[in-house]
């Protein structure tokens, strides 16, 4: 129930970092749990991508 709860919030304060990043068109989208972990995935993924590339 605790770990439920955390991972609630950790993705509500997470979708609120990502909107503030993502230029929206006009009308308010629904993010889903999925969508924002896949949103999350391949920024972590991109982001080790450019500091392997940078320390190589």
């Amino acid at each position: 129930m605790l770990a439920r709860f955390l991972l609630y919030n950790s993705w509500k304060m997470n979708r609120a970092l990502i909107e503030k990043h993502i230029k929206k068109p006009q009308g308010k989208s629904v993010w889903t749990l999925h969508q924002n972990h896949d949103f999350l995935k391949e920024r972590f993924l991109s982001m080790e991508k450019k500091s392997g590339e940078v320390s190589s």
